[in-house]
């Protein structure tokens, strides 16, 4: 039986010398919003896009009522499953009698979930605890249900931040510790559990949740993890911040530091970077960059130093890292009262969209409700503001999570205790709110007329199978992947290129389909809605090395394998140019490379 595999490479490439892109884009329009909780007080710290379309929602709940059920007591971590409308599809409190709360989650390569977190719990859905505050690790299925827990730490106090799956299937975690013993070794404190005795703290776990290795990271002081990325050499990259001036920490600049930290794929320290000036800086989320490097969000109550454009109290800060953690460039954003952030991603354009709070009601900040208002921030991709809202009401509104969606649109994640404005529901105290941006706001932004190098190219595949389902996916990936039919079995995806390397390597390995592209150096794993798909079993594979031909706005690279009855494979080549002849005429140029 034969089987037909096509990938076809478009890059969309025209030159221009003095290309004029606008700076202002259209703001998006909302979609819907939904608040969730109960009469008490709902808390959402992270979601994410889910394979099915919809979306996951982890925080934490003190309420027994409402859109709430099954709580164990005072406070329980609390997990929403929406779907793509926004409407609940099922919901779950996880703890014991005490105080349990998520930080982050992640759909998993079995289509279940991860959330990581802390406990003060020994009972209900918690076993294993170490004494007082535990990094706590939930592995569920895809409806909810619980797999394992595990309870990592010592005897003092344990938090975790964020959790990633790796490539083995494990996870990687990054927090807080102040323990000396159980499961903690090598930490820089004393274990009294004292203000100044904190460590950030990372722990590889393999699949079923047993530690791989963990480390300690700090000096004397106060050093906290809250962001990690995989790199595309296998190590990690994590953000926080370090009052320390000791042990990991060089260089510091003045009190609270953002602390930068490139580890090795066994958690060595490769480099580490303090960034800053002589007050208070902090690095909440960090995000892999097409060119290689970085960029975090924060926030700065300095002006000197690594600090320029500050306005007054607490400044969001934005800042772009070469590959080696040296600054590319950093954005002051906000105005006269207090900014933060605590979430950044890339968008499709090469920008970034940020979110987090304001109280400000000048400077770059306008639209204000009332008090503290959840503020969204599109930058160009050196950092300028192409747009701004400010969303809330009159009350303490806060964003924690935003995240881009296959139609090209965001979902943010957060908590209100607003009952008007934008907030149009409340069931009482804090909510969590969740907000669906329209698909418009992720356009590419508007040209002179001629289109530029600027614009992201693309390379566009598309693979027609029979009988195979896609099996796992993973989330460190850039680019978008459509499924069309899986019952007629054709995929089509997208990847982002805007690497300056002028070869294209594309390679295509065939069973349950894995596929993966190489750009240059650079690996650009498939998504499908934020999870990149990786198949293990592997039949035959092709890689092609092909220069970048084009300049001309439409050309293509088609790659057409045919696996005969023998098993050998049939590979034919050619390059496509359409031309436009008049507005009804178009040629197609065919011609062989191979």
């Amino acid at each position: 039986m034969k089987k037909l595999v096509m990938i076809v490479v478009t890059a969309f490439v025209l030159f221009n010398a003095n290309p004029v892109l606008a700076t202002t884009q259209a703001i998006p329009e909302i979609e819907w919003k939904k608040s969730l909780g109960g009469a008490s007080s709902e808390y959402a710290q992270n979601t994410q896009p889910t394979k099915d379309g919809g979306y996951i929602v982890v925080g934490s709940t003190y309420s027994t009522d409402g859109d709430v059920s099954g709580n164990h007591g005072n406070e329980d971590a609390w997990v929403v499953k929406l779907d793509g409308k926004g409407e609940m599809e099922w919901q779950k409190c996880l703890g014991g009698s005490l105080y349990d709360k998520a930080y982050s989650i992640r759909e998993t390569n079995d289509s279940g979930y991860i959330i990581a977190g802390y406990t003060n719990s020994n009972d209900g859905d918690v076993s294993g605890n170490h004494g007082n505050m535990d990094a706590w690790l939930v592995k569920l299925d895809a409806y909810g249900e619980i797999i394992w827990q595990k309870c990592l730490g010592g005897s003092q106090n344990e938090d975790v931040f964020d959790i990633r799956q790796t490539d083995d299937g494990g996870y990687i975690l990054v927090g807080s510790t102040y323990s000396v013993d159980g499961n903690v070794v090598g930490c820089h404190g004393d274990g009294s559990g004292d203000y100044g005795e904190l460590d950030a703290w990372v722990v590889k776990l393999k699949e079923n949740g047993d530690i791989d290795w963990q480390r300690c990271l700090g000096g004397s002081a106060y050093d906290v993890a809250q962001s990690i990325q995989l790199t595309k050499d296998g190590g990690y990259i994590i953000a926080g911040k370090t009052y320390s001036q000791d042990g990991d920490v060089s260089e510091p600049i003045g009190e609270f530091d953002a602390w930068i930290i490139k580890l090795k794929e066994t958690g060595e320290i490769e480099w580490e970077k303090c960034l800053g000036g002589t007050s208070h800086d902090h690095a909440y989320n960090i995000q892999l960059t097409d060119d290689g490097g970085y960029v975090f969000v924060g926030s700065t109550w300095s002006s000197d130093g690594d600090v320029s454009g500050y306005r007054r109290a607490y400044d969001v800060w934005v800042v772009k890292l070469k590959e080696n953690g040296d600054i590319d460039w950093q954005k002051c954003l906000g105005g006269a009262n207090h900014d933060q952030a605590y979430t950044i991603q890339l968008t499709n354009d090469g920008g970034y969209i940020v979110a987090g709070q304001t109280q400000s009601q000048d400077g770059d900040v306008s639209g204000h409700h009332g008090y503290n208002d959840i503020w969204v921030v599109k930058l160009d991709e050196k950092g300028e503001i192409n747009w701004q809202k400010s969303l809330g009401g009159t009350e303490n509104d806060q964003a924690s999570s935003i995240q881009l969606t296959d139609d090209g649109g965001y979902v943010l994640a957060g908590h209100v205790y607003s009952q008007d404005g934008d907030v149009l529901s409340n069931h009482g105290s804090w909510d969590v709110w969740i907000v669906k941006f329209e698909g418009n706001g992720d356009k590419a932004p508007a040209s002179n007329g001629d289109a530029s190098m600027n614009r992201p190219r693309a390379i566009i595949c598309e693979r027609t199978f029979t009988g195979q389902t896609l099996a796992t996916f993973r989330d460190d990936a850039f680019g978008l992947l459509k499924v069309i039919d899986p019952e007629t079995g054709v995929i089509d995806f997208r990847a982002p290129l805007r690497s300056e390397e002028k070869d294209v390597r594309v390679r295509i390995s065939y069973a349950d389909i894995q596929m993966k592209v190489d750009v240059g150096a650079k690996n650009l794993l498939i998504e499908y809605r934020g999870r990149a798909i990786q198949i293990p079993m592997i039949t035959f594979e092709c890689e092609e090395l092909l220069s970048e031909m084009p300049t001309h706005e439409e050309a293509m690279i088609e790659i057409h394998l045919i696996e005969k009855e023998d098993g050998s494979l049939e590979k034919v080549i050619q390059l496509i140019v359409v031309e436009q002849v008049d507005e009804k005429t178009k040629l197609v140029h065919r011609m062989n490379v191979q």
